[in-house]
């Protein structure tokens, strides 16, 4: 007979009452690792965009860049093996494997597709001509994208598709769809800075960005013949952006106008940078960046206006479907709302999935559900495979997919909750209602704050420790009032009644700036977590896909994997040097354990990003100040944790004295042969041909890392001159490169020494003499230098 032990558990008593079902073979392929594969069959969609980005993070993680034959057997070989295991309880790995090479396929041709020439060297004051693609005012300069048309003589094939320029002192706002000419310094791209840090030439390189710079003067119109097409839509919908902003900004008082104007065009240079700072720290940074949460706001709002303004009409609601017209309404409000906010990848994201959503209406489908999430995933991973390696990806759809899954799984608890079940007069139930909304919104920010965790942590190394607090009160504000007025105040300005709602928005925007105010305030608002291991975070983010994807009890292992995670938080990179790719600031670990500065002017945003790194809050003039740190005009000297001293040098004269006593030298001149007595020493020549270094000393033992020597031989990564071309590039001059992020002027010292210093003597006896000599003949070599390259 049959016996039912529990819910799907059926085993078998014969007729000696033996219980057969206890080791069954059945039983024992149930549980095996292809029966519960097999029993996950519907949850194997949702795993495709997850392995689809594996492939391309293995494709990103590889030291050579792979030809397109080799991405095409890969996938064919993973073909083959889908085919053979199709009928077998193993076919979900050979299909798994199809994605694993696809996404690896995908990366591979996206990049030979975006290819553009890039600047490898830096040039001064050329002519650069082109059409404004973005501009956006950051810090008091203009920040253009400019889509390149000629600069100076150089030919096609070393001219980039887009630089990225900064532009002080402009008298007029330049605007995208502008045809304009300038004289400007182009650099390269510039690398991490640090080894293992984000990589901003390969951001760039997938953006067609091939250089930066800064330019001279005020850009002049130039007439270039008739722009492209993207270029005269870009100028029709900067001109919509730009008459918003004059409204708004007359309309409201100027930090609620620039916030206003923040979430409705997406140019926040606007609002102060203590605004800014007050949404960091108080968790609310989210709200400035137009992401899935106003695209949502904006859409789901339109959507509501229009239905139950057709639900007036008792003719249209009971003979035509109102939903599906709001739906499509909705649809093209968000893809308006798309273009004016500046159409960025995280807002085409966004939009993407709203798409999803109202078709899914349309349709009659499940508007808000985990395959909708997959879908829209598959989607931009197929268009955009770098995504997989964009930070807000990560944290959008991790976000979106623990979100969607445990409101799914307590969906019909939620909807039991605010029933009639539980309270017998409205009164009761509108409160337990407005309970339940107060304990959503919480329950939310937690869950948004788990999804995001490991992945902010390992990219941004600074959390909002009251961030739930500060959700709290303004996400029901954002929600509720301010996104819906200024829906309203963007439909009422072609009529010129936008003041009949910006009264009030300017009010709620006004609260909710004093509200994040409050909230940075408050002791300890601001929490800084040090450097995590990427498979820290690699590990918690597969826990948490593990938990919200599978549905049987196996998914339980993901809390193993979410233990395993944090438990490999505590192995840290904590290097005990760091030099940038510049050697313009360096910092060094002291015995304290703590980070000091040899610079608060150079390098500032290098700086700021190593302190974060280590979990530090200095400020960079605290870090400079700190006591193991000494330094004059011509050098530094540090003491390192485990003992040692380290020289960092700027002038020659210093550069003989530190080789003598230092154990490790950092030079931003390059170095001869004649400096032996270091353990180490790394010159201009080194940071200039390997990017970022980082020293590490255990045990009287240093490792040294070369940011360009682990980020590969790729694309996006400036091959400069090795240890073999040094001697030639050396004869020639060749000048340092001045790769700043916000590029800011290059300083008079740039220009490096190119020399080998004399070898080193004994300053005692006879040896003095020379040595005296040898300094002097020394500093004319470098003196005729100098003036080969001014005549040159």
């Amino acid at each position: 007979m049959m016996v039912r032990c529990a819910p799907g558990c059926v085993v078998s008593v014969d007729s000696d009452k033996t219980w057969s079902g206890a080791t069954s073979p059945d039983r024992r392929r149930k549980f095996a690792v292809g029966g519960i594969l097999q029993a996950e069959r519907p949850q194997w969609f949702l795993w495709m965009p997850v392995l689809i980005a594996t492939g391309v993070a293995v494709y990103f993680s590889l030291a050579k860049e792979p030809a397109l034959v080799v991405a095409g057997a890969v996938l064919a070989g993973a073909t083959v093996l889908a085919v053979v295991s199709v009928q077998s309880k193993w076919s979900a790995v050979g299909l798994g494997a199809i994605c694993v090479a696809a996404g690896f396929a995908l990366a591979t041709l996206r990049t030979q597709h975006v290819a553009a020439p890039v600047i490898e060297k830096r040039a001064n004051y050329v002519l650069i001509s082109g059409w404004v693609e973005t501009a956006s005012l950051i810090s008091g300069a203009q920040k253009i994208v400019l889509r390149v048309h000629g600069v100076d003589d150089w030919g096609a094939d070393r001219l980039p598709y887009r630089v990225r320029l900064s532009v002080f002192g402009a008298d007029n706002p330049i605007r995208a769809g502008d045809a304009v000419s300038m004289r400007a310094r182009l650099l390269p791209l510039p690398g991490p800075v640090r080894p293992g840090g984000f990589d901003f030439a390969r951001r760039n390189w997938f953006l067609r960005i091939g250089g930066t710079g800064q330019a001279f003067g005020a850009p002049e119109p130039a007439e270039l013949g008739e722009p492209p097409l993207g270029i005269v839509l870009r100028r029709h919908i900067q001109s919509w952006r730009v008459a918003i902003m004059e409204r708004l900004d007359k309309a409201m008082s100027g930090e609620a106008a620039g916030f206003a104007i923040a979430v409705t065009t997406g140019e926040r240079g606007r609002l102060p940078g203590a605004v800014v700072d007050s949404l960091r720290a108080s968790g609310l940074a989210h709200l400035l960046a137009i992401s899935g949460l106003h695209m949502a706001l904006v859409a789901t709002s339109l959507f509501a206006m229009v239905r139950a303004f057709l639900a007036l009409f008792p003719a249209l609601a009971l003979a035509y479907p109102i939903k599906k017209w709001a739906a499509v309404v909705a649809l093209l409000g968000a893809c308006i709302y798309l273009a004016l906010s500046g159409a960025s990848i995280s807002t085409q994201r966004a939009f993407i999935m709203l798409a999803i959503m109202f078709g899914a209406i349309l349709l009659d489908r499940p508007a808000i559900s985990i395959r909708n999430v997959a879908i829209a995933a598959l989607i931009i991973l197929a268009m955009r495979p770098e995504s997989a390696l964009d930070v807000s990806f990560q944290m959008s759809f991790l976000t979106v997919t623990v979100l969607v899954s445990f409101y799914e799984n307590q969906r019909d608890r939620w909807a039991d909750m605010t029933g009639s079940g539980y309270a017998s007069t409205p009164r009761q139930r509108a409160l337990r209602r407005g309970l339940l909304y107060c304990a959503g919104v919480i329950t939310t920010t937690m869950l948004a704050t788990v999804a995001t965790a490991p992945i902010a942590a390992f990219q941004f190394n600074q959390i909002a420790v009251y961030g739930v607090l500060g959700n709290l009160v303004a996400v029901p504000l954002m929600s509720l009032v301010i996104m819906p007025l200024a829906l309203a105040s963007l439909l009422l300005m072609p009529f010129g009644a936008e003041g009949m709602v910006t009264w009030a928005l300017d009010g709620s925007i006004g609260w909710l700036q004093d509200w994040a105010a409050l909230v940075s305030q408050l002791p300890g608002a601001r929490g800084y977590v040090g450097s995590v291991s990427e498979w820290a975070s690699l590990t918690v983010v597969a826990g948490l896909l593990w938990l919200c994807l599978w549905r049987t009890r196996w998914r339980v292992l993901g809390f193993a994997l979410l233990i395993c995670g944090l438990g490999l938080t505590a192995l840290r990179d904590r290097p005990d040097v760091l030099i940038d790719r510049l050697a313009k600031v360096v910092a060094v670990r002291g015995p304290e354990g703590t980070l000091a500065l040899t610079s608060t002017r150079a390098g500032r945003y290098v700086s700021e990003r190593w302190l974060l790194a280590d979990g530090d809050g200095a400020s960079l003039r605290d870090a400079a100040a700190r006591d193991h740190m000494k330094c004059d005009g011509a050098a530094c000297s540090a003491v390192m944790a485990g003992g040692g001293r380290v020289a960092v040098v700027f002038d020659a004269e210093a550069l003989w004295d530190e080789c003598r006593i230092a154990d490790i030298v950092v030079s931003r001149i390059p170095v001869g042969s004649g400096c032996r007595r270091p353990r180490a020493v790394i010159d201009w020549w080194d940071v200039y041909s390997s990017g970022a270094h980082a020293v590490y000393s255990v045990e009287d033992r240093l490792t040294i890392r070369r940011a360009d020597e682990e980020r590969g031989d790729r694309p996006w990564v400036l091959r400069r001159a090795g240890p073999v071309e040094r001697d030639a590039d050396r004869t020639a001059g060749v000048a340092m490169a001045d790769d700043e992020e916000d590029g800011a002027p290059c300083d008079a010292d740039d220009e490096p020494v190119v020399d080998d210093l004399p070898v080193r003597r004994d300053d005692t006896g006879p040896d003095r003499l020379a040595n005296a000599l040898e300094r002097i003949a020394y500093r004319l070599q470098e003196m005729g230098n100098w003036l080969i390259g001014f005549l040159r």
